[in-house]
């Protein structure tokens, strides 16, 4: 089920990004690009570690094939630059509502314009946070569904009621589904497609005080999501699969034992609107055919 989440989630970001999409639903395999993703998002830990510790990775990567990985995250951007360049020859023949003919439509304006350099990066970031990390939830939320039979019945119930055609399906109609939405956050807490931070570095040349740590001038700081969201110290029974401490009358409840839960910890990729494009990445999926859920055995 992973991959033919991969497979949708890919296809679905190609047509939105690029105006076409990979043909993985087509061909029921990965596309080059896909794969190469994958073996891609291996070979960044592999540069958080080198970054950090120089020496031992050269003797590390003496006995283990880390530079296949390293490859593949140069493959990436090389096929990242090629698919941008193609998209580019297209503009002006055809009509393009994607998100790089978006981007476009600045261009003229010296001041706002945007550079093929920069169309580049962000259809870098596009390709990884709109896709694999969709399907990546995805595919968490229906472990977490498949192995709690409470919230299964729950969200099965909500859908079934409020779908009864499939006109009814539409995303207003499933933004206004509160379980389905609490069962898709209570997921991101509980396997997050992104499980470490994004690192931020200490300015000096004075020690800088979080959350009450003194930390020295020019050190790598970040949020470990996992470790963050498994804390009894952020959430009450934390390695218990409980969509109900996200709907807003448990909030509410003060006799509620999630009623402290502290859920502004929740920030999954980072405290800004990649959050907001994975959430909704998913929750278009969902108003596809939100009753995946409720089919699933």
């Amino acid at each position: 089920m992973m991959k033919w989440y991969n497979l949708t989630t890919f296809d679905i970001l190609g047509d939105l990004a690029f105006g076409e999409p990979f043909g993985g639903l087509e061909s029921s395999e990965y596309h080059y690009w896909v794969s190469t993703i994958f073996q891609a998002i291996r070979g960044m830990s592999l540069l958080q570690f080198k970054d950090a510790y120089p020496l031992p990775f050269r003797i590390l990567s003496l006995f283990v094939g880390s530079k296949h990985l390293m490859n593949a995250r140069r493959r990436h951007i090389e096929f990242t630059r090629a698919t941008v360049q193609k998209r580019l020859q297209l503009q002006g023949r055809r009509e393009c509502t994607d998100f790089i003919g978006s981007m476009l439509r600045q261009r003229g304006e010296p001041s706002k314009e945007i550079t093929d350099q920069e169309l580049e990066a962000n259809s870098n970031v596009l390709v990884i946070a709109g896709s694999e990390t969709t399907a990546t939830l995805l595919s968490g939320v229906t472990y977490w569904l498949l192995q709690t039979p409470h919230a299964m019945e729950g969200i099965t119930r909500e859908i079934r009621c409020a779908m009864k055609t499939e006109h009814d399906i539409t995303i207003s109609s499933t933004a206004s589904l509160p379980y389905m939405l609490a069962c898709l956050k209570e997921a991101l807490r509980m396997y997050p497609p992104a499980p470490s931070g994004q690192q931020r570095m200490t300015l000096g040349p004075e020690p800088t005080q979080i959350s009450g740590y003194i930390m020295p001038p020019n050190t790598k700081v970040s949020v470990h999501q996992y470790a963050a969201y498994r804390s009894p110290m952020n959430f009450h029974s934390p390695d218990k699969f409980i969509p109900e401490r996200w709907l807003e009358n448990t909030k509410a409840n003060q006799s509620s034992p999630f009623y402290n839960d502290n859920r502004d910890v929740l920030q999954p990729f980072s405290p800004s609107d990649q959050y907001a494009k994975s959430s909704a990445a998913a929750h278009a999926l969902g108003s596809k055919d939100p009753t995946s859920f409720a089919d699933c055995k």
